[in-house]
């Protein structure tokens, strides 16, 4: 009998599931749900209106940590997005199990359709592309 896929909604997402997703390889896929993919769209419409307003938004119009009341210029927003991703690759342990990495991907997958995050949709729709094609990163361990 053909297993069913497991179905990301944002919410009744079992520990079971994740394993059999992350270990198992468990086919996976989003909601149809058009209430989720609202919540989705409005929390973007959220994000596109503080930045067109230039209201402050932590890490996107403003600095980060101690800096974070210090706003920035709007022709530096994708430039501070492409430096927190420089700052925040650091290879300096071992690849965590491909288990676990998977695992991170459906939990981060999940969260993003409760439709707080102002992520779009495609984001989402990758994530399931990547696992479904057995298509994850290596990341590295934080090692101290």
């Amino acid at each position: 009998m053909k297993e069913k896929s497991i179905i990301l909604s944002g919410d009744q997402l079992t520990l079971e599931d994740v394993v059999s997703i992350a270990r198992y390889y468990r086919k996976v896929q989003l909601t149809d749900n058009k209430n989720v993919k609202s919540r989705m769209n409005t929390s973007v419409d959220v994000i596109s209106n503080a930045v067109d307003q230039r209201l402050p938004l932590y890490g996107v119009t403003t600095q980060f940590g101690g800096l974070a009341t210090q706003t920035i210029e709007k022709y530096m927003y994708e430039e501070l997005q492409s430096n927190l991703i420089a700052v925040f690759h650091m290879d300096t342990g071992p690849s965590l199990p491909l288990e676990v990495v998977r695992a991170a991907m459906v939990l981060r997958d999940n969260s993003h359709l409760i439709g707080t995050s102002g992520i779009r949709q495609i984001w989402n729709e990758y994530m399931i592309i990547f696992l479904m094609n057995n298509v994850t990163p290596l990341v590295s361990r934080l090692e101290h």
